[in-house]
């Protein structure tokens, strides 16, 4: 995750990563190796706050107009921020989601190609998951 975001050809305005608790000596090199890009802020939280709660944390942390959460064993695609703040930024979204692939030794799998949003189908399947970019003001109204 770390060196999908660091090798990106447009970095994010920032990157908020919560350490939750004590984490190993190899995190903590990883989250060190995080560190040496200013845009990286790290966050550190001793009790488990959860996946909604840690969530929540680094949406009040963030400045930034949109949002991408990730998770430890997200991976993106060398242009995926510049793509989704592109798009966002044309047709004044607050959210916008892409594709995605399941990752077998290393090669993409599993595609699972998304339809535009159908509220439908978003009302009886939630599809839209991973790599779902969002203003972070909207969020902050609903939260």
């Amino acid at each position: 995750t770390v060196d999908s975001v660091l090798g990106q050809t447009v970095p994010p305005a920032e990157w908020i990563i919560l350490r939750n608790g004590p984490v190993e000596a190899d995190v903590e090199a990883v989250l060190a190796r995080a560190r040496s890009a200013a845009f990286v802020r790290v966050i550190d939280v001793a009790e488990n706050a959860g996946i909604i709660g840690a969530m929540r944390l680094c949406l009040q942390a963030a400045t930034a107009a949109y949002l991408l959460p990730l998770d430890a064993d997200d991976l993106l695609e060398r242009d995926a921020l510049e793509v989704l703040a592109s798009w966002a930024s044309e047709h004044q979204a607050d959210v916008v989601f892409s594709d995605e692939d399941l990752l077998t030794n290393d090669i993409p799998e599993h595609p699972f190609l998304r339809p535009g949003f159908d509220p439908v189908l978003h009302a009886e399947s939630a599809y839209v998951w991973h790599a779902c970019l969002f203003r972070r003001d909207r969020a902050l109204a609903h939260a």
